[in-house]
């Protein structure tokens, strides 16, 4: 993250500096106990009507082909079942020195069709094996010994695949904005630049995805991010209602995880000590030894001085809330979704496009102009309360209303942890939900 801020690394404050920070955060919310969810950068997302027989060397910025529509989130979590081919060519490392190997199969030298047979039965120190005597859709007791090589990956085929969630980053905002108002308003406009690319990353996925009853949405600009749950058909009804949802247990969601403060003798909140990964920000079935002094106190940041006194900034236009009908809005009747060449010079901005504008330029200014010699200014929290998202005593008061965006976050205070493990929760149930819905066609 120092190196996305940095103004002699990323100058131009460019979202690609912050890929690497935000690809640990998404690997973290896919958790590593389970193989088939998977995060993939750059994922593109695609649907077509039809079969997608289109030759893939063609330009669909230059031809018109069927009903096309495509999004690139700059993160994408996919839960992937795994099945075996019906005839699989598995290999296995042999035992010997490869000058061995090589005597006891030399290549031919004048056969063609020899030579190809030879150099496609397996790489340098392994050698072919017989197919495995088991069903092409095996279940988790049935893996050959041949599965966990990734040599072997020929051998597998997709059976299944959902999305758990998908992110949009954008720009870091200015480090040199004189006032707590102005960095509230280039928030708001790079959330809301957010915004816009992740529902159309949304309805697309929702739209290729006709099983799909839930995903997670996360915005992120810079060290600032919230996110959003979306429920196919249930815009703006409460998430979760009931403890028990598609076979997943959901009573974490009402464990007490935060302690109250019954001793605030100051406003604000007391500094923990190091935390052993979130300790009292997560659900505890048993009850906690750690001292009470130790604890993080209730947040109140109306009580919190600011870090500078605010003017009053003049009205933006693009400040406006931007509300977008979360529905399929892709219809596929015969209607081709990609026009001919010249017929739009607007080009629609991409998720993974980066802004060539000067160095602040999308952030509104206020009447009078910030002084060229402002310095770096690092805003721990904004002055208005009501939009950030604080510590909670449970989880469920921290999910918003499905289609509805949550509040901001810095990342790393308490509430942030909060979001982080929620989200995780929700990944791991929502994963094992479609396990269960495939049954034995996975691995």
């Amino acid at each position: 993250m120092a190196i996305a801020y940095s103004t002699r690394l990323n100058f131009r404050r460019l979202e690609s500096h912050t890929h690497a920070f935000w690809s640990l955060v998404a690997e973290d919310l896919a958790g590593h106990d389970n193989e088939r969810i998977l995060c993939i950068p750059q994922y593109t997302v695609t649907m077509r009507k039809g079969p997608n027989n289109q030759d893939p060397n063609i330009s669909f910025e230059s031809t018109t082909g069927k009903s096309y529509h495509e999004r690139i989130p700059d993160f994408i979590c996919l839960w992937v079942g795994r099945g075996l081919r019906t005839q699989p060519r598995p290999f296995q490392l042999v035992s010997g020195r490869k000058e061995d190997l090589l005597k006891k199969l030399p290549p031919p030298s004048n056969n063609a069709s020899a030579l190809r047979d030879w150099c496609t039965s397996a790489p340098h120190g392994y050698a072919p094996i017989p197919q495995p005597d088991i069903s092409p859709l095996i279940d988790t007791g049935g893996k050959p010994d041949f599965w966990s090589d990734i040599l072997n990956w020929s051998t597998s085929k997709v059976v299944a695949r959902t999305t758990l969630f998908h992110m949009e980053l954008k720009r870091p905002p200015n480090r040199h904005i004189e006032t707590p108002l102005l960095f509230l308003d280039s928030l708001k406009s790079l959330f809301l630049k957010a915004d816009v690319c992740s529902s159309g990353q949304r309805q697309l996925i929702f739209s290729s995805e006709p099983k799909l009853q839930r995903l997670i949405t996360i915005m992120a600009v810079g060290e600032w991010w919230c996110f959003q749950i979306s429920e196919r058909g249930r815009k703006g009804k409460p998430l979760f209602t009931a403890s028990m949802q598609n076979g997943q247990n959901y009573e974490f969601l009402d464990k007490k995880c935060y302690p109250s403060s019954t001793s605030n003798t100051r406003p604000g909140y007391a500094r923990p000590c190091i935390p052993d990964h979130f300790w009292g920000l997560v659900p505890n079935n048993s009850t906690s030894t750690r001292n009470p002094s130790d604890t993080v106190q209730s947040h109140n940041p109306s009580d919190l001085p600011l870090l500078k006194a605010a003017e009053s900034p003049a009205e933006h236009e693009n400040n406006k809330e931007c509300e977008l009908e979360d529905q399929e809005i892709f219809d596929y009747n015969g209607e081709d979704l990609i026009q001919q060449a010249g017929q739009n010079e607007e080009k629609e901005e991409s998720s993974g496009e980066e802004s060539d504008s000067p160095i602040g330029s999308n952030i509104p200014m206020s009447n009078k102009p910030v002084s060229k010699d402002v310095p770096q200014i690092r805003y721990l929290r904004l002055h208005d309360s009501n939009e950030e998202e604080q510590p909670v005593s449970f989880l469920r008061q921290a999910l918003p209303l499905s289609h509805h965006r949550s509040k901001f976050m810095l990342f790393g205070t308490p509430a942030s942890n909060q979001r982080i493990y929620l989200i995780r929760e929700l990944v791991k149930r929502e994963a094992a939900f479609w396990e269960a819905q495939c049954g034995n066609s996975i691995s």
